[in-house]
């Protein structure tokens, strides 16, 4: 038997080739979910809004919350949605993302984008504090809208007796030289008003039950989860509306209007026009949902713009629409062919009607990135008509047109303080008027930063920001006038305060704060010249002033920044290793024994010792002074006065505290006009005291006696003046002035 040979080829193995699968860039998946037109007008939208910052880039925070118009802590809660790059603001592909998400989703995932704003503390669940802090953020947008249940209604006649509202005095507080015993006050006991009590306990008291009510009937009564918050928005969908408007989709989500129907309203005799401007009541009986990027217009009408290239008028349509002004081809056309948003835009006239036979006026901002826009009409009517109107959209309207401008009664290195008269009520109020040459960018942004704060409280123990008014070269804040000067001042004049009518004051400053901290706001400089008295009573009433350190802070977490004042700092501010808003109660145990003391707890002529005392040093609690007030005095102030802050009253704790609540059953009636023996204790403040930050050195040359302590915070020597406007405004000194 042989064998058979065979060859044997041999076979080299093929390589093995690792494949790799391409992934489609996520920016690509979003614009698949976007048509050609909706992109073109985004693009549009987008170019606009970052034309409005100085790198021309990205659209900043302030432009951002302008847009999205969303309040407060939502508004911030957004943009860091928005901003997936960590950057500090929004390049178009988070902005095309941002959108995407929300007005391309499906309406679950809508409601767990609004789920996420809510859940401050990021956990899953919303709980009591949390809806609390959101529902005073929306409270102005939103109150009408959230169930409150009837059976636990206000019986004071259901009106919210809310006020508006209203940062750090540079000028410092001098020595109170030594004084001779006063006499006695008035065997009367001091009148307590209770108006401005009833007013902050019946909106906290709202806002509580309106939180209740929804934890109890659509969550456990502790916590929402986004199921429970499902059924919430489904069963309420004017809120969900609020947050859809914020996305403009109405703007970029447009269809085919039905321009027929337009021109045969327009016919008719019964129609309303003013000029060329067709008004929205025009529309009014239209189907609007034919035409949604005119819808609910404010007014709308033809005007011309100019080619760049061959310089001819074409004509065009434009509907503005609340702070937007839309440019259309024609009407017939789909989408806008340019979106110009008016906030913070400023509208001039431009003259050269004999060469052009047309009426101009010019669209600038104070970017210098933006490019003016010109805008033509053929009349001089149509011209005016639309001149307020952008005006209304753009926020800058003229202040001579709503105020009288009266006496300079103070000034500073930034500013003007004036008293105004309102054309339409005949009231006086306190104006200041901020030249804006005079500021840095930081400066700049800085002021609206605060006055955004400002505009978003609604209580009456806070200076009120009536409006404001910016133009190309000044900003003008109106203010109310409050005429009881400062507690600064009432401090300083040696008019003692007793132990009564100290807890009454401190009560009423514990309200304040217990609202700004539900709000999500940290004030950071509570001190006796931001306290403002609005009468001369023995028992003032008070309003807070001054926000320009404050902060809105989420839920849990802790700040960094290094600011406030020695003196009524508290020490972990000092100490660097981060706070919480309870750096507040610190500054009011630090008042609270002030005026009980008639000296600062800790105080010292050089900074450097002030803060060394501040984190380590004894308080003097010593009975010889302490036994003349009432334990429960002693033992409040010890509570506020604590270094831990885990141990320290919150604003709630120190309300409920019996030296506030109840004062009445304890202090005896001879101590309400009881003096101090020792009076001739000076108050040796050194309130000009003001942090240190390391980005900033001192100038020696500028430190003098009045002055110890020039080295300042970050916030305070970028705007020494402007951060205390409100202040300034509000008094009515006519010798008032503003150290430089």
């Amino acid at each position: 038997m042989g064998i058979c040979a065979c060859k044997v080829k041999v076979i080299t193995p093929v390589p093995t080739t690792q494949t790799t699968v391409r992934t489609v860039p996520k920016i690509k998946k979003v614009l698949l979910k976007f048509t050609k037109d909706e992109l073109r007008v985004l693009k549009d939208l987008y170019k606009d809004l970052s034309r409005k910052t100085s790198d021309d880039e990205a659209i900043d925070k302030n432009t951002f919350i302008q847009f999205f118009s969303l309040p407060g802590l939502l508004g911030e809660r957004l943009f860091q949605k928005f901003d997936t790059s960590k950057q500090g603001s929004i390049n178009y592909e988070d902005f095309l993302l941002g959108l995407s998400s929300f007005s391309k989703g499906t309406l679950e995932e809508k409601y767990k984008i609004i789920f996420d704003l809510y859940d401050l503390k990021e956990d899953g669940v919303i709980d009591k504090n949390e809806l609390v802090t959101i529902i005073h953020n929306t409270y102005k947008e939103t109150a009408d809208l959230l169930p409150l249940p009837t059976s636990t209604t206000d019986t004071s006649g259901g009106q919210d007796l809310f006020i508006q509202l209203g940062t750090p005095a540079k000028h410092p507080m001098r020595r109170i030289e030594k004084r001779r015993t006063t006499s006695a006050f008035p065997d009367e006991e001091y009148p307590v008003n209770k108006e401005k009590s009833i007013a902050t306990q019946f909106q906290e008291r709202r806002v509580q039950m309106i939180a209740a009510h929804i934890l109890d009937t659509f969550g456990d009564k502790n916590t929402l989860t986004f199921q429970d918050f499902t059924n919430f928005l489904s069963q309420h969908p004017k809120i969900f509306e609020v947050f859809r408007a914020s996305y403009k989709e109405d703007i970029w989500l447009g269809v085919q209007p039905d321009v027929t129907i337009i021109r045969e309203r327009k016919q008719r005799k019964r129609c309303r026009t003013i000029g060329g401007l067709v008004s929205a009541q025009t529309f009014a009986d239209f189907r609007l949902d034919k035409f949604p990027s005119i819808n609910s217009c404010d007014f709308s009408g033809f005007l011309y713009q100019k080619n760049k290239e061959t310089s001819v008028f074409e004509k065009k349509f434009a509907a503005l629409k609340k702070s937007l002004l839309l440019i259309h081809e024609n009407p017939e056309d789909k989408m806008p062919s340019g979106v110009i948003f008016m906030d913070g835009c400023y509208v001039d006239i431009i003259g050269d009607y004999y060469v052009s036979k047309k009426f101009g006026i010019s669209i600038s901002h104070e970017s210098s990135a933006y490019n003016e826009i010109n805008l033509w009409f053929d009349s001089r009517k149509e011209r005016d008509e639309w001149i307020k109107l952008l005006e209304i959209a753009a926020k800058t309207r003229k202040f001579k047109e709503f105020y009288e401008l009266k006496e300079k009664i103070g000034h500073g290195r930034y500013s003007d303080v004036h008293i105004v008269i309102e054309h339409a009520s005949n009231k006086k109020y306190a104006v200041k008027i901020i030249t804006k040459a005079r500021l840095s960018h930081n400066e700049a942004e800085m002021l609206r930063s605060e006055i955004a704060i400002m505009r978003l409280l609604d209580h009456p123990g806070v200076i009120q920001l009536k409006e404001v008014f910016d133009t190309k070269k000044h900003m003008l804040i109106v203010m109310e006038q409050v005429c009881g000067g400062e507690l600064y001042q009432r401090i300083v004049n040696r008019k003692y305060f007793t132990e009564y009518a100290t807890s009454q004051v401190i009560k009423q400053l514990l309200e304040v704060v217990k609202y700004l901290h539900d709000v999500g706001i940290i004030h950071r400089d509570i001190k006796p010249e931001n306290i403002l008295l609005v009468d001369e009573s023995e028992v003032p009433k008070i309003k807070l002033a001054d926000f320009g350190l404050s902060q809105l802070a989420l839920p849990g977490t802790l700040q960094t920044l290094s600011c406030g004042t020695l003196g009524y700092v508290a020490p972990e501010v000092l100490a660097k290793k981060g706070y919480d808003n309870k750096v507040d109660l610190w500054s009011i145990g630090v008042i609270a024994y002030l005026m009980l003391h008639h000296r600062l707890p800790l105080d010292h002529p050089e900074k450097h010792e002030l803060i060394e005392m501040t984190l380590k040093a004894p308080i003097d609690f010593s009975v010889e002074h302490w036994k003349r007030f009432s334990p429960q005095a002693l033992d409040f102030v010890q509570k506020l006065l604590n270094r831990d802050p885990n141990e320290r009253l919150s604003a709630e704790e120190a309300l409920r505290h019996e030296w506030v609540r109840n004062p009445d059953g304890f202090i005896r009636k001879s101590t309400f006009r009881e003096t101090t023996r020792d009076n001739s204790i000076s108050v040796d403040s050194h309130l000009s005291g003001l942090l240190y930050h390391p980005e900033f050195t001192e100038s020696s040359s500028t430190i003098d006696k009045n002055h110890r302590y020039a080295v300042q915070s970050l916030p305070e020597l970028l705007a020494p003046d402007i951060m205390s406007f409100d202040r300034f405004s509000s008094n009515c000194s006519s010798s008032m002035q503003v150290q430089s």
